[in-house]
């Protein structure tokens, strides 16, 4: 079986649901042989648990592109500049590390995805949440 070079990008540093999913599937992958890297939007547990795996991190600040129904149409418009400063940052982790997929698991940000496609590499959605229904978020 051919080995990948796989990127994660996390929605948090914390050790919530999809978090701890996360870690589970570096486990097994990297078990299988294959080279793991992740991206957090900063420092928590989360990075304890990947040094335990011998996972190499960085940690790109990035915003969800999801948001609070009440907040103002400005701030969600600055949201949305940051998406590219932080996708360019990953796509230069993306080259580096020789990344082939990347995988987001959340809904709640894009950047992996755009990343990703400013990288000419495969990405997957790990969708772990209804945004509206358990955060009440649009």
């Amino acid at each position: 079986m051919k080995k990948h070079s796989i990127l994660f990008i996390l929605p948090s540093a914390s050790l919530g649901g999809s978090e701890l999913c996360t870690l589970e599937s570096i486990a097994v992958l990297k078990k299988e042989g294959h080279h793991i890297h992740c991206i957090v939007p900063f420092s928590g547990s989360f990075i304890k648990e990947l040094k335990i795996l011998d996972v190499k991190y960085d940690i790109i600040s990035y915003d969800w592109w999801v948001s609070n129904k009440k907040w103002p149409i400005i701030l969600k418009t600055k949201m949305l500049s940051g998406f590219i400063k932080s996708s360019y940052k990953i796509k230069r982790t993306i080259k580096k590390e020789n990344i082939e997929k990347v995988i987001t698991v959340s809904s709640v940000t894009p950047v992996g995805a755009i990343a990703a496609k400013l990288s000419n590499v495969m990405h997957y959605w790990f969708i772990h949440e209804f945004v509206d229904d358990d955060h009440n978020l649009v």
